[in-house]
């Protein structure tokens, strides 16, 4: 029986085949965010990134060059989704994400 996190480890076995990592970025001092960037080569632009945030409810998030979310290793419910108010995405700035 596959889990989330099974396949999320195989969408990240996939996606960072070949790639190196080129960048670690914490977009503030004491952000729970931290961005790894990975590219075919050292110097190029990102292929995609890694986001960790780091909080209560952890998530990994495979993000793509047009910032769209490619995998996330917890998955919110549409449901449970709308508890919180809608912030601003760290990665793209938009607001009301769904995975």
């Amino acid at each position: 029986m596959l889990t989330w996190a099974w396949v999320t480890r195989l969408q990240l076995q996939a996606a960072l085949r070949g790639l190196v990592l080129t960048a670690v970025l914490m977009p503030t001092p004491y952000e729970r965010v931290l961005t790894l960037a990975f590219a075919q080569r050292p110097g190029e632009a990102a292929a995609v990134r890694l986001v960790y945030e780091c909080a209560r409810y952890s998530n990994l998030l495979l993000v793509g060059p047009d910032d769209a979310v490619l995998a996330a290793a917890h998955q919110v419910r549409r449901r449970t989704a709308g508890l919180a108010a809608p912030l601003a995405c760290d990665v793209c700035g938009a607001t009301g994400h769904t995975f």
